[in-house]
């Protein structure tokens, strides 16, 4: 006995717990397995409720008494022990961090931080608390404020991904909605069920989740390819998707709560009718017109989804309704871009909204990829993507991140100041992505250093062309000179750099323009060819042949290297072609270079 009460502990914990308390009789009444007391009830101490005793593997005999509290209404563990022993969800706080008129009244209105307290003064007085102390432990914080946050249970408007669906139509706005439900519809926890969508012709219903893990399979390439592994064990172990939001800002999901509880109207009808009208007045209309001017042009009775107090409502012009406060999820809109970027503009194609590339970092497989794949997939049944390709994170020499609180943050301004944007460009095509990448302004100066070879040895090559106006074609007899050996040479590079630019890897174009300038052009072509343009008369042949040479490797080089130093490059072009800075022209209107077919012998004489 205790203060004259009975106590219900695990025997390994009683001896901690008992000291602590300050007990000093410990001699136990009877002993019997925890799983006898499942299906027993207890009373709350200070509110009118009686309970279950339930089990649960998450509760330990590490800390405690063994026996936990268990709130479905604030925890994620106690909400799935909750949902599976069909307990009540109750969750007392509300927005504001307050509780609210169900809670005793000493702590209605109060935060949770002054309730704590509160709490433990209540059970201390009432006789219930045998023993408490402060003790810290590891809880989830706000990243941005980087104070503590408290879980809730709060309705919110999910996206099913087990729920097999077939494919309808999405309608461009101001089109009229057809009948049947659309695919993967956000339903309210307090919805009722919507009807089921007939399957796509030809392909039986299948669910986002299966659709999502084939278009992983099947349709889409990933750079680096453990992308695909990253991606399928997400869409594997992800949950229903939460799309809504509780913020003062943002784009509001298109619903109307009707007077009674549960009632909300959410149509493909409504939401286009929305749609509509924020496009014609602006998304302000959201949070400054009434329902009626929100709803202009929606015919509730031709809508088959309407739910009937939503007609009786309307067609009594009552307007009973109330514009959802809840917003999107950020990744939802993000999400759509394919849409307003793509479908919008008439830029999709028959076989869905695809574009070639989403580029973004490592933690993207579950944000932004992810999340533009799912409403993709639940619209036109297709990726908006061909290709992901995912880089690493920016860290410091030493490998910490980068971050300016720690100062070891670059700045972009500094860098351009310093470097310029076309040495910054050759650097980021110099590293490897697909790791997190070193960035210190030493890696800069070098990679300033190669870009000036590559500079350097394309203006020798526009240096060298003064004069020249007349081409001279090599012929079978030419191949055993040098100058056919770095033509072949040219078009090695070339058969090297454009594959690499069309599989991402820039590193190795860029690794293959350098070497063929340090290399093959300065430590050997134009160092053999030097005397016959310095020497050789204007108009001798051997001249006009490397000279055409020259001109044709220069007009390779620059395009080649056009995607990466746009500026040099740009500039560089011009010159070629006899061009000032205000001409119309640019070397990136025209494509990467075809290299004329001409085979040189293995070795070269003059």
């Amino acid at each position: 006995f205790v203060k004259d009460r009975v106590t219900i502990m695990a025997c390994d914990l009683a001896e901690i717990v008992l000291t602590a308390g300050g007990a000093r009789h410990m001699n136990p009444m009877c002993t019997f397995r925890g799983a006898d007391l499942i299906g027993t009830t207890y009373r709350h101490p200070f509110i009118d409720r009686i309970n279950p005793v339930v089990g649960a593997d998450y509760v330990t005999l590490e800390d405690g008494t063994g026996m936990v509290h268990t709130a479905p209404g604030h925890g994620v563990d106690d909400y799935q022990t909750g949902l599976r022993e069909k307990l009540g969800v109750y969750c007392p706080v509300q927005d504001d961090g307050t509780f609210d008129e169900t809670a005793p009244e000493w702590l209605q209105g109060k935060d949770v931080w002054e309730a704590n307290k509160l709490v433990v003064e209540h059970l201390r007085e009432s006789g219930h608390l045998f023993y408490d102390h402060q003790f810290n432990h590891s809880y989830p914080h706000d990243w941005r404020s980087k104070t503590p946050v408290i879980f809730r249970a709060t309705e919110q408007w999910f996206v099913d991904v087990n729920k097999p669906f077939g494919l309808t139509p999405l309608p461009q706005v101001g089109e009229r909605m057809g009948e049947g439900d659309g695919p993967g519809q956000a339903q309210s926890s307090q919805d009722s069920p919507s009807p089921q969508p007939s399957p796509l012709e030809g392909e039986g219903a299948k669910s986002l989740r299966e659709r999502a893990l084939a278009a992983a399979d099947n349709d889409i390439t990933f750079i680096p390819d453990w992308g695909r592994k990253r991606m399928r064990g997400m869409l594997e172990s992800r949950p229903d998707w939460c799309i809504s939001r509780q913020r003062a800002w943002g784009l509001p999901i298109p619903a109307f709560h009707g007077p009674r509880k549960g009632e909300v109207l959410l149509t493909k009808a409504s939401v286009m009718a929305v749609a509509n009208n924020i496009r014609q007045h602006g998304s302000d209309l959201w949070f400054k017109g009434t329902p009626q001017q929100l709803l202009e042009g929606y015919d509730v009775e031709a809508d088959p989804d309407a739910p009937e107090w939503a007609k009786l409502q309307i067609r009594n012009s009552n307007f009973e309704l109330r514009p959802s406060a809840d917003i999107f999820d950020v990744w939802f809109e993000s999400g759509s871009s394919w849409h307003a970027c793509m479908r919008q503009r008439n830029l999709a194609n028959e076989e869905g909204p695809a574009t070639d590339l989403y580029l973004e970092g490592s933690d993207q497989h579950r944000g932004w990829f992810q999340l533009s794949l799912l409403p993709a997939l639940a619209v036109t049944g297709h990726s908006p993507f061909k290709t992901v390709l995912t880089h690493g994170f920016m860290v410091d020499k030493h490998g910490m991140k980068l971050s300016k609180s720690d100062g070891n943050a670059i700045k972009v301004e500094d860098l351009m100041k310093e470097h310029g944007a076309d040495v910054c460009r050759w650097w980021v095509a110099s590293i490897n992505f697909e790791n997190d990448i070193k960035a210190d302004m030493e890696f800069f100066r070098l990679a300033g250093e190669e870009y000036r070879k590559v500079r350097n040895t394309i203006r020798f090559l526009l240096s060298n062309l003064d004069g020249f106006s007349e081409r001279r074609e090599l012929t079978d007899a030419d191949a055993n000179t040098v100058d056919a050996w770095a033509w072949g040479e040219t078009a090695k590079l070339v058969d090297v750099v454009k594959p690499a630019y069309d599989s991402y890897d820039f590193r190795k174009a860029s690794e293959a323009i350098f070497n063929f300038c340090n290399d093959t052009l300065s430590a050997v072509y134009l160092a053999a060819v030097k005397d016959r343009l310095y020497c050789d008369t204007p108009g001798s042949e051997r001249r006009k042949r490397t000279q055409t040479v020259i001109h044709d490797i220069a007009d390779v080089l620059i395009r080649l290297v056009a995607p990466i130093l746009v500026h040099t490059a740009d500039e560089a072009w011009l010159a070629l072609h006899g061009a000032d800075m205000k001409s119309e022209d640019t070397v990136h209107l025209h494509t990467l270079p075809e290299v004329i077919d001409f085979a040189p012998a293995e070795g070269w004489s003059e």
